[in-house]
């Protein structure tokens, strides 16, 4: 058997889509050894047990396993399918008082046309059955008593007094209907925001009868223990997929206790085992974050979070972390201390959060998959300055789906040069002229690059589009990008399958299952010295922009370094004529490079360009 070489790999969201995932990585492990995985909702589930394998094959091969006749972390992914095709739905059990409106929300889901009214309307009715019950008995009593009233006064016929009475019940009922209908929504939406803005947290409810354990977060956090091959105790940590020597370089570097992050040329000590990321989104700062987190802003409530996480996780999470420091304002002049309690639960102190190889890879998982609407949003806490000095004070704020600001994180791990190829796994609906297709990717240089046209062709698709447009905008320009378009494989799912359907019947899930086996071996072709070429030709035409405008703009920062001390932002002490001296350097390269010419720009350069110029850190 030959030694698995290493690649790094990316994976889209999609709710129940990510069934596709287990036998796609299951297969690509006989090839590949996983070093950097990454993804957003559900492709933030699959990366975790992705990343929970890949340590069980780690611990396996350094002799730490000693049941080595037990199966492995990458078989136990490759029967997950098998597991979920009977208990998908299990896994989104609601909150009890929710139950109904869960149900509505898949059947208007699963069903097209006039199939899903039937279905919304039977669950809209067992949830408002109560006051239904009663509004029926009143509305036949009133038109009782209105056609006793007509026939005993002699206004009308008997007959007549019944049909009268009956037809004013009727229409009566319609009404008392109508307002149940709009009870029921509004009595909804209210739970689902007491809920964490969703109708399903991803813990058993007391109240609904359940075995507790088999809910969405206590399963991923039990089976990705078991994936992982640990013993039962403590949750699986970012730090057990590192290892000792990176954690402990980790613990070395001094995190942002603002909004500013880890300096990524201090990160170069750091090199772990496995680096997961996943990404999620924060709603209420409007911007997307790679969890692991580089800050230290946030903080989180056991008592909030208990609502949220299994009993074992909050224990962890409670003995590795510390309580919030003592912040103070000046209010009248006076230093005064910031109360750091948690508004909901009087007398329970705000926590610091965790440093981040002690944090549980399920709280990454959660944070990421928090599906608008259905799968609750998940609270922290942050000290808010940006208000004037005497408003200080802590804010909560929610973290949603990852997919919300990029739904396939493709730059997570990205370089210009990478050392081995970095493969993406996109999800699609199947191709209108190649419908048998089950995987695709762009076997050509020339291949893939306008992507797929979606007709409009009314009112509900272009509503759609435009939906589609604000979320995968950037995902979109990513992509067909050259040097990308080449390691992304698109899988094809089904129009009934993967998204909220979740009530899917066993064979549709392994039909599911089976598309994914099918995108690895899509991936078993990828030619890597092509791939490397294109970087090569991509990256030094990307340098080569980046050092001519520096160059042409050079004029108007040259005085800045003839200054005895700068505006902000200094460099090191005793570092300052090696900064000059590498600016010079910088200079005199791209002087160099307009003497030949540009030779990185001659030929046929690779199009579209993937972007050169860094983006933020999340």
């Amino acid at each position: 058997m030959t030694t698995p070489t290493p690649c790094d790999l990316v994976m889209k969201g999609g709710v129940t889509s990510g069934i596709v995932y287990p036998r796609l990585v299951t297969r690509l492990s006989h090839r590949h050894r996983f070093v950097r995985i990454g993804g957003a909702s559900a492709g933030a589930i699959a990366a975790a047990f992705t990343a929970a394998a890949e340590f069980d094959r780690h611990r396996r091969a350094g002799g730490h396993v000693p049941d080595t006749d037990s199966p492995t972390g990458f078989d136990l992914l490759h029967l997950m399918p098998d597991a979920l095709a009977h208990g998908l739905p299990a896994l989104f059990a609601p909150r009890n008082d929710l139950r109904h409106h869960l149900g509505a929300v898949l059947a208007l889901v699963d069903k097209r046309g006039a199939g899903k009214v039937l279905p919304a309307l039977r669950h809209t009715v067992a949830g408002s059955a109560g006051r239904l019950g009663l509004g029926l008995v009143a509305c036949l009593a009133f038109g009782a008593a209105l056609a006793w009233c007509t026939w005993a006064t002699g206004a009308a016929d008997p007959w007549v007094a019944v049909l009268t009475g009956l037809l004013l019940a009727v229409l009566l009922f319609g009404i008392v209907a109508l307002f149940c209908l709009v009870w029921f929504v509004r009595v909804g939406f209210e739970r689902a925001v007491d809920n964490g803005y969703g109708l399903v947290r991803g813990l058993t409810d007391p109240d609904a009868g359940t075995e507790p354990g088999g809910a969405l977060t206590e399963w991923i956090t039990d089976n990705l223990d078991a994936t992982a091959g640990l013993p039962p105790g403590r949750p699986l940590t970012f730090g057990d997929l590192w290892g000792p020597e990176a954690v402990r370089a980790h613990r070395r570097l001094r995190l942002g206790t603002g909004e500013r992050a880890v300096d990524p040329a201090k990160l170069e000590s750091f090199k772990p085992i496995i680096d997961l990321q996943v990404m999620t989104t924060c709603l209420s700062l409007r911007r997307p974050y790679t969890f692991p987190f580089t800050t230290r802003v946030f903080h989180w409530c056991p008592d909030c979070w208990a609502g949220w996480f299994p009993p074992r996780v909050i224990d962890h999470l409670v003995a590795t972390s510390r309580p919030a420091r003592p912040e103070r304002q000046r209010i009248d002049g006076v230093p005064t201390l910031i109360p750091d309690h948690c508004l909901h639960h009087t007398g329970v102190p705000l926590r610091r959060l965790p440093h981040p190889s002690d944090m549980p890879v399920t709280v990454g998982v959660r944070l990421s998959l928090s599906f608008p609407g259905v799968i609750s949003a998940v609270p922290m806490w942050v000290l808010d300055r940006y208000r004037a000095e005497g408003h200080w004070g802590w804010r909560e704020v929610w973290f949603s789906d990852g997919g919300l600001t990029s739904n396939f994180p493709l730059e997570f791990f990205d370089a210009p040069l990478p050392g081995h190829p970095t493969f993406g796994v996109t999800l699609e609906a199947p191709h209108p002229d190649f419908p048998d297709q089950l995987a695709f990717r762009p076997l050509r240089n020339n291949s893939g690059i306008l992507g797929r046209v979606r007709p409009i062709t009314g009112v509900g698709s272009f509503v759609e589009a435009i939906i589609g447009v604000l979320v995968d905008w950037r995902d979109a320009l990513t992509v067909p990008a050259a040097g990308n378009r080449d390691r992304v494989v698109e899988v094809r799912i089904p129009e009934d399958a993967g998204g909220l359907h979740l009530t899917m019947p066993p064979e549709v899930v392994t039909e599911v299952a089976r598309r994914g086996d099918a995108g690895a071996a899509e991936l078993e072709s990828f030619d890597w010295d092509n791939h490397r070429w294109i970087r090569y030709r991509t990256a030094t035409a990307g340098l080569g922009d980046l050092l001519h405008d520096a160059r042409e703009n050079w004029g108007h920062y040259a005085d800045l370094l003839e200054r005895e001390k700068p505006p902000s932002y200094p460099v090191d002490e005793g570092r300052e004529v090696d900064d000059r001296a590498a600016t010079a350097s910088l200079l005199a390269t791209a002087e160099r490079i307009r003497e030949l010419g540009y030779p990185a720009h001659t030929g046929q350069v690779p199009t579209p360009r993937r972007p050169f110029r860094a983006t933020p850190s999340t």
